[in-house]
């Protein structure tokens, strides 16, 4: 009798081999992971030939293009961060108005650019550092389709800033 029963005990049991249903595509969207080898229909571009004049703060120009029609960027979600500045600082980013957005995926409306765009950030070079400074700058943003949203990404530059004066 015993033997009838240890196999009605585990039919209740889920099988442990057993793989979870596939997630619901309408609840959640779809993300891709992007890299260097993979920056997805972005691309992010930054100005090679910076120059500013010692003792003063210029704005180094960052461009984000749109390789895809019908992609959207997150303003929200740009930024940068300096990794190495080598003696320069590094300050605001200057971002240009973005249009309001009502996220398929919910939430409130968000400012996005459908267009590339080109923003700054500030850059100040003290006195003393010399006539050139290399800075290892990284870039963040993430972007969107009606039908899928992308990983956030990054991409970091290293941009030779030539100073004015300085030397």
């Amino acid at each position: 009798m015993l033997l009838l029963l240890l196999p009605v005990a585990l039919a209740n049991e889920p099988a442990a081999d057993v793989a979870p249903p596939p997630p619901d595509p309408a609840a959640s969207p779809i993300t891709i992971p992007l890299s260097p080898d993979n920056p997805g229909p972005f691309r992010c571009k930054v100005d090679p030939f910076f120059v500013v004049q010692e003792g003063t703060t210029g704005q180094l120009s960052i461009k984000l293009q749109i390789d895809a029609p019908e992609h959207l960027l997150y303003v929200d979600r740009i930024g940068v961060e300096a990794k190495d500045a080598g003696g320069l600082t590094v300050g605001e980013l200057t971002l240009p108005p973005g249009q309001p957005h009502t996220d398929p995926w919910g939430g409130d409306p968000r400012d996005v650019y459908a267009q590339d765009t080109e923003f700054t950030v500030a850059v100040t070079a003290p006195k003393g550092l010399g006539d050139r400074v290399d800075l290892s700058l990284t870039v963040f943003w993430q972007g969107c389709s009606a039908a899928m949203c992308f990983m956030p990404a990054e991409q970091t530059f290293s941009v030779p800033v030539r100073i004015k004066g300085g030397g």
